[in-house]
């Protein structure tokens, strides 16, 4: 006899083969008593005890018992799951293990990948149905095995910018969600990295100065997420360039800039507050002090102190010190500080062609040395001013300064200058009676330096675009052409 057990518990494919001897052949063989068939084998049995009988051709009859068997029921069995620790990452775990049916098992996730164990790793967010198979074929399934993706970190993100301008006091602040608790952060400033101080339930960075940084924030499982920060620069609180004193004339006014007009400014006398405007017009004599704060609360100060004195105007002026006959003079104040109001006493010989705030303009009409006095007043001072000028007639041109004077009228028949007086950009034009090169320089009266000097090639007339950044005062162009030469007074203003 031979039997087969049961392939799969619960099924009915057990087999029993039998094998009859002795007697007269022609055996028959029956599972029961009732029917008997010419075929020993019995197929389709569950698991079970039989007793099968054999009879030959004699009808003679025998009988045995024999098991047919099965394997015990055969159970999937989930033994462990791991979520993918990241949002987006592939790598979760899924554990299962079989038993019972006929052992040498095949392990399948979604009938797609087998292996012969039952771990399978690498898995995303997903649904999941596992299957074991034994060496028979028997099988056992388990459906709908989750693993789900923690939320994606986010962070809100809080930036506090320095007080002042320059400073390395401003901060970051990062609320974090998503992922797995507790956090972390670092930032990278420089070539330095900094971890982030918990605050309560944030994250915080301090004493960074305006500038762009990258922040790595990461959670339990070492997820990340990089976010560049800024923290943007204060506004810049000009420099208050008051000065530290001065002297003025009683009632005098002095103007006093805070240069920062677009800024809270708060000016005081004394330490009473006097107004709020970014600039004050300045007249009592005591300590003026000025503070200009920023939005984000940076405060600058600065202190003046104003003194009266009656003493404190010092009128001058310039003046060239010699003239033609006939020439057009110009005078012009230079009075420290600038007076509210200046008067002119000029000789009778002078007859005024212009007067403007700060100059005056005239012509001397005879020959001599003749006083040029101007009267300057500021509130409560009065101060005199006076200087000589010479005046000669063109034909006694040679007792002037070695600088002035005309020589060879006949070669350098014109000399024009426009405007005079002038900003440092005016014209000259020069015109001879033949072909000569002319060579011109500009001279400072009062140093003797050169400020200037250009030539151009041999022709009868020339033009000179002259631009130059000069201070204030009187200067004298020189104009030579083969051996003659002649200068003209030049006045330059700021």
């Amino acid at each position: 006899m031979y039997a087969d057990t049961v392939r799969c518990f619960g099924e009915t494919n057990g087999r029993v083969q039998l094998l009859a001897g002795g007697g007269v052949s022609g055996y028959r063989y029956a599972i029961d008593t009732t029917r008997y068939y010419a075929d020993p084998v019995f197929g389709d049995l569950k698991a079970g005890t039989y007793t099968f009988w054999v009879k030959d051709q004699n009808g003679c009859r025998q009988s045995t018992s024999l098991p047919v068997t099965e394997p015990v029921k055969m159970r999937l069995s989930l033994t462990d799951r791991i979520d993918p620790l990241c949002a987006g990452d592939q790598n979760g775990i899924i554990n299962v293990a079989a038993s019972g049916g006929n052992s040498g098992y095949t392990y399948w996730l979604d009938n797609r990948l087998s292996q012969s164990t039952g771990r399978f790793v690498g898995l995303t967010q997903a649904e999941y149905t596992l299957k074991a198979v034994d060496r028979r074929g028997c099988e056992d399934t388990i459906q709908r095995v989750v693993l789900t993706w923690p939320k994606s970190l986010a962070a809100a993100i809080q930036t506090q910018t320095p007080r002042c301008f320059g400073d390395a006091n401003g901060s970051v602040g990062i609320q974090l969600t998503g992922g797995v608790t507790p956090y972390g952060a670092t930032l990278l400033t420089g070539s330095q990295s900094v971890s982030a101080v918990v605050v309560g339930d944030s994250l915080r960075f301090s004493t960074l100065a305006a500038n762009s940084y990258e922040v790595t924030t990461h959670d339990a499982h070492g997820c990340q997420l990089r976010i560049p920060v800024r923290v943007a620069a204060p506004q810049a609180i000009n420099p208050i360039l008051l000065g530290d004193s001065s002297t003025t004339c009683r009632g005098q006014l002095v103007k006093l800039d805070a240069n920062n007009p677009n800024l809270a400014v708060v000016w005081y006398l004394d330490g009473r507050e006097l107004t709020r405007q970014p600039v004050l017009s300045a007249t009592q004599p005591g300590t003026y002090s000025v503070s200009v704060t920023n939005a984000t609360g940076c405060v600058r100060t600065a202190t003046y102190v104003l003194r009266n004195s009656s003493k404190a105007l010092q009128a001058d002026f310039l003046i060239p010190t010699q003239a033609f006959v006939g020439d057009t003079i110009v005078a012009l104040d230079i009075t420290k500080p600038q007076p509210e109001k200046i008067n002119w006493i000029l000789p009778p010989e002078a007859f005024t062609t212009q007067l403007q705030p700060t100059t005056t303009s005239f012509v001397i009409i005879a020959e001599g040395t003749y006083p040029i006095q101007m009267e300057a007043f500021s509130g409560d001072c009065h101060n005199l001013a006076l200087h000589d000028i010479q005046v000669f007639q063109r034909d006694s041109a040679g007792q002037t300064d070695p600088r002035l004077g005309y020589q060879d009228y006949n070669l350098i028949e014109n000399v024009e200058i426009s405007p005079n007086p002038n900003y440092g950009r005016f014209t000259v034009k020069v015109k001879l009676s033949r072909i000569e090169k002319v060579e011109i320089r500009l001279i400072r009266v009062t140093t003797g330096e050169v400020v200037y000097t250009a030539s151009d090639a041999e022709k009868k007339d020339y033009s000179f675009s002259i631009n130059i950044h000069a201070k204030q005062d009187v200067y004298v162009l020189q104009v030579n052409a083969a051996h003659s030469q002649v200068s003209s007074r030049v006045l330059i203003l700021n």
